[in-house]
This record gives structure tokens, C-alpha cells and sequence, in this order.
């Protein structure tokens, strides 16, 4: 499993965060500009993780 590390300043709690990064239901990309529904296909989720594989082929992405 990857694992990604950064550094944001936010008005957001921890909570919040994780609930918009873990949340992949249509609509996403009003939050995360560079995500879009028709490319995420989410293979399992649960409370404050979500398995959604990336778009590697750029030719893919809409």
C-alpha cells in the first residue's frame, strides 16, 4: 500500500478531512478540482478509508 505524506493549513478538523477524502460519491470534484466521476470506480470503503484504484492512462481520463 502507498503512502502519502503532506502538509495543508486548513479551517477543516480532522474529521471533516478525512470524511471529504474519503468520500467518492458523484460530486467530488467540487471539492478535489482534479477528481472526476467518471474515472473513479471505488473497489471497497468503511469508515475513514476507501479503496479507489488512480487513473494511471491519461488517455482514460475524460
Amino acid at each position: 500500500m502507498t503512502t502519502i505524506q503532506f502538509t495543508e493549513t486548513t479551517t477543516s478538523t480532522l474529521d471533516q478531512f478525512v470524511a471529504a477524502l474519503t468520500d467518492f460519491r458523484p460530486g467530488r470534484a467540487k471539492i478535489f478540482a482534479n477528481s472526476h466521476d467518471d474515472y473513479l470506480k471505488v473497489h471497497d470503503e468503511g469508515p475513514g478509508y476507501a479503496e479507489v484504484p488512480s487513473c494511471l492512462n491519461l488517455s482514460d481520463a475524460p
